[in-house]
């Protein structure tokens, strides 16, 4: 006998879904969803290129050419100037400034102008304001300035000479008796090389009765200080003969 099997059902086409129009339901504001929707949200996004976890290095990577034998800067400190370390020793790093030396701290006191010849008047007796003024053609104001200075210097002592009305003259100190040589050895400078033998403004006689030629003498050889003779000891730290150490 034939068989007989049962016939297989067959598939039944699905409906295909129908596009539905999109969803305007206002938001608050009256916007709609889409317009709500932040910026770019619905914006298709570029793909960022891979990157490599670890770029690789150069082989020879430029050395500072600052460093010495082209060494890196150590760890911690800038390349640039301002934080890189000073490798040129404690010596060189405390010379900061113009160079320390007597010269200029005197000059500080008595350097300024009118200032030495203030000294010159009260050297040669004049020691009252009206006639340190008229004879250094200092004004007024200036030399007042000036003498408060000498005085707190201690280089002039201030001496009242009359009670009614109160009048005050200027005395050099010991102190400011010693640059008496320092302005006469200048005066014997300018006599030899600003003015001739017979147009001198000023002649002073030694109490030997003759015309005085200051010479400076080291005290304990007596021999004459000549520029040759001499040999500087920079004291002040981080300072040499020629300037800072190390620069």
């Amino acid at each position: 006998m034939p068989s007989t099997k049962d016939p297989q059902p067959q598939p039944q086409p699905q409906p295909q879904p129908q596009p539905q129009p999109l969803a305007r339901e206002a938001t608050p504001g009256g916007k709609t969803a889409r317009e709500s929707a932040p910026r770019g949200a619905n914006s298709p996004q570029k793909a960022n290129p891979p990157q490599e976890a670890n770029p690789p290095r150069e082989a020879n990577p430029p050395q500072r050419a600052d460093s010495p034998e082209g060494s890196r800067p150590p760890e911690g400190t800038s390349s640039g100037t301002g934080a890189a370390p000073d490798r040129r020793g404690p010596a060189a790093t405390a010379a900061k400034g113009p160079r320390p030396c007597a010269i200029a701290d005197t000059l500080a006191l008595v350097g300024e102008k009118y200032s030495l010849l203030v000294l010159r008047e009260a050297f040669l007796g004049a020691r009252r304001f009206d006639q340190l003024a008229r004879n250094t053609g200092a004004p007024r104001d200036v030399l007042t300035a000036r003498l408060r200075r000498l005085v707190d210097a201690g280089i002039l002592e201030k001496v009242r000479y009359s009670e009614r009305p109160q009048r005050f003259e200027y005395r050099p100190t010991p102190a400011g008796l010693e640059l008496e040589s320092v302005l006469m050895t200048l005066m014997a400078w300018g006599d030899r090389h600003l003015h001739p033998d017979d147009d001198r403004p000023m002649i002073v006689e030694h109490a030997c009765g003759h015309t005085l030629a200051p010479l400076v003498t080291c005290a304990h050889c007596g021999a004459e200080v000549r520029h040759e003779d001499l040999t500087a000891h920079p004291q002040a730290p981080g300072w040499t003969v020629t300037g800072p150490a190390g620069v």
